[in-house]
């Protein structure tokens, strides 16, 4: 799917200082560290206090982490437990469709 996107959406910087620069409807892929698979959500119009967006992406089940389900959250810079990281998930691709 990344090359997918690379060859047919906008690519845009994964920097995440300005939250402007993240609009719902593009496309985030993460290295989340798994050595099968990369993980991919897209930006939802949720935003967090400080106004980086919230993700909608679909994660297996992970007690108090994770619901099993799709559900917007505020995973862009990684999951958090009790306000602790428990894993930095590296953004490795932002797209928008053209």
């Amino acid at each position: 799917m990344k090359t997918f996107f690379k060859r047919n959406w906008k690519t845009l910087s994964v920097n995440l200082d300005n939250p402007a620069h993240w609009q719902p409807g593009d496309i985030v892929i993460w290295d989340i560290g798994s050595k099968q698979h990369l993980h991919i959500g897209i930006i939802g119009n949720k935003n967090r206090n400080d106004g980086l967006p919230c993700v909608i992406h679909n994660m297996r089940y992970v007690p108090f982490v994770f619901a099993g389900k799709t559900i917007e959250q505020d995973v862009l810079e990684g999951p958090e437990l009790l306000w602790i990281s428990v894993g930095k998930w590296k953004i490795i691709g932002h797209f928008r469709h053209k």
